[in-house]
């Protein structure tokens, strides 16, 4: 039981959900295509923390920007949506398309 319960993923706050976007919109990390750099992002997503996801997003929808995209990076990006989407959509009541509209714009239009 203390396994099911250590996988749930709690809800975070409206604040907590505009505190992401705005660290999707602001971040300013560095971008790698190496094998390196697709591990880093593996073990920021198995640490589960939402800004963290958001760093990933960020390097990877950068990638994807680029077309430098490999499958493994796209499953990481897809899988990285995912889960800010459940994050936002329920702390912000929106829509799927809403929440993917909204992380994907230039900077500043937050």
């Amino acid at each position: 039981m203390k396994e099911a319960a250590e996988t749930v993923r709690s809800p975070i706050s409206r604040k907590q959900a505009r505190q992401i976007l705005d660290h999707i919109k602001t971040w300013e990390g560095r971008t790698n295509r190496q094998w390196k750099a697709r591990a880093a992002h593996q073990a920021a997503m198995n640490r589960g923390s939402p800004f963290e996801y958001a760093e990933v997003f960020n390097c990877l929808h950068w990638l994807e920007a680029e077309g430098l995209m490999r499958q493994t990076d796209r499953d990481r990006l897809n899988e990285a949506i995912d889960y800010l989407g459940d994050k936002l959509i329920f702390a912000l009541g929106m829509t799927s398309g809403q929440m993917h509209k909204l992380i994907t714009m230039p900077t500043g239009e937050l």
